[in-house]
């Protein structure tokens, strides 16, 4: 049996953050893909901004994150930086989504 090691912190605690990382973006998909199913049966715009809204929230960051980090060389900061805009973006979409008028 291969023994896991880690940098940084202790195995339980690494498993545990991406397990939870996992789960969120697993329930930000469902949620996403909930909400376009609203959108299709009701065309309804303001279902299909939720879902976009959502993904871009919880979703898009997390996935970009992670991909950014261990595939390229882009910096922390900036990467910071693109997951914070893509979090403001979503929230930006439902809080229009919520305050338009119909």
């Amino acid at each position: 049996m291969a023994s896991i090691t880690t940098v940084g912190g202790d195995a339980l605690v690494v498993v545990s953050l991406f397990a939870g990382v996992f789960v969120s973006i697993v329930l930000a998909l469902l949620l996403a893909v909930r909400a376009y199913r609203g959108y299709r049966r009701t065309r309804s715009p303001r279902l299909l901004a939720l879902s976009g809204g959502l993904l871009l929230i919880v979703a898009v960051p997390k996935l970009a994150n992670l991909g950014l980090a261990t595939a390229t060389t882009v910096s922390t900061p900036t990467i910071g930086v693109l997951t914070a805009t893509c979090r403001v973006a979503g929230l930006a979409i439902i809080l229009g989504t919520i305050y338009a008028r119909e």
